[in-house]
């Protein structure tokens, strides 16, 4: 971690690996109401050392889990497809001859007449129900996602719409 990290950066980082684990690992997230913040004892304030340390005791907690979520094998992968701001299970339905196959396809049509749906792959505890999460909580699992492909369509040919 750079030592130029400000307060705002770290409460960032601090937010983003909270809302990881929230997703990912609610039963985690009900535990990090027992991390404790431990202050400077000379600081009136909090400091970007006391963030700093309560950043690296999350992650650690959150690498930790994974390892024993992995050990215990209660996880499984699934992959997600988020098309414009909606997450779905499914592929949406687009008509295969709009699917953009190559960079050549992709290079002759005007960028403006194209959607991408990604498709994201990614572990999850084996107790993960789709059904039972919020849009919004998708869209954030997603983004954890270090596996997706971008799927191009046409979405104007000659004038009609093919999606």
């Amino acid at each position: 971690m750079k030592s130029i990290d400000t307060l705002q950066d770290l409460t960032k980082k601090i937010f983003e690996v909270t809302a990881k684990i929230q997703t990912l690992y609610p039963e985690l997230y009900f535990l990090l109401n027992e991390t404790p913040l431990f202050m400077t004892q000379n600081e009136k304030y909090i400091t970007s050392k006391d963030l700093k340390q309560y950043l690296s005791s999350i992650r650690i907690q959150l690498i930790t889990f994974q390892k024993e979520m992995k050990k215990n094998k209660k996880m499984k992968t699934i992959i997600l497809y988020k098309f414009k701001n909606s997450v779905t299970q499914k592929m949406p339905l687009l008509k295969e001859k709009s699917l953009l196959s190559s960079l050549n396809d992709l290079m002759a049509i005007d960028l403006l007449d194209t959607e991408i749906i990604t498709e994201y792959t990614m572990d999850v505890p084996e107790d993960f129900n789709f059904e039972y999460r919020s849009n919004e909580e998708l869209l954030d699992l997603c983004k954890t996602s270090k596996n997706f492909i971008d799927h191009h369509f046409v979405t104007t040919l000659n004038d009609y719409d093919v999606i």
